[in-house]
């Protein structure tokens, strides 16, 4: 089910961003909730990808589910929370490779966002019959009318997302890696003392 891709790469994308921010986690005694990374983290789940899943949720909900609900069922309150429950797989992530980060287990985070985005794809690939094919429930289920993924619309939906949310992770990334060096706190501190 695209649904669950989606969850883990964001998964995945939490761990990724604990390894971007490790030096702020190993230097900072703060909660990981009261650090800068962490809210850059939530303000992209916020503004990037919690709207990102909604609009996938919203305009090709039957085919985002697997066919396994009909979408037309589902109330819209149900589809934006599972918007924002992918947007907190995310900071979850962020949390669990935090505490590993902190304990100086940087592999595990390496290891947890490989796996989760392996696991992503070969979830997409085993059920490629589901994620191959978009429509509507009825449709799947009636084998009629079915459209192949790269010539339906949700393929450009799908596209503009990875591409909007994969360069906004890569920028968020390297801000928060680039912030964080020991030149830029260096020079905050030198500001701060003047």
């Amino acid at each position: 089910m695209p649904l669950a891709a989606l969850l883990l790469v964001n998964v995945a994308a939490g761990f990724a961003l604990s390894l971007a921010a490790a030096r702020e986690l190993r230097a900072s005694p703060r909660a990981v909730f009261a650090l800068q990374s962490f809210a850059a983290l939530c303000l992209h789940e916020a503004l990037v990808a919690a709207p990102a899943a909604f609009y996938l949720l919203a305009r090709h909900t039957d085919w985002m589910l697997g066919y396994a609900v009909a979408g037309a069922r589902l109330p819209s309150a149900l589809l934006l929370v599972a918007a924002v429950g992918v947007g907190l797989a995310a900071v979850g992530g962020f949390a669990l490779g935090a505490r590993w980060m902190r304990d100086h287990r940087p592999r595990q985070a390496v290891l947890a966002a490989g796996g989760c985005a392996l696991a992503a794809l070969a979830g997409l690939a085993l059920l490629r019959a589901r994620a191959g094919v978009v429509g509507t429930t009825a449709q799947f289920r009636g084998g009629f009318g079915l459209v192949p993924f790269w010539s339906s619309r949700a393929s450009t939906a799908v596209l503009l997302v990875v591409m909007v949310q994969g360069g906004a992770l890569a920028w968020l990334a390297w801000a928060v890696r680039a912030r964080l060096t020991p030149e830029a706190a260096n020079s905050r501190a030198e500001a701060a003392l003047r």
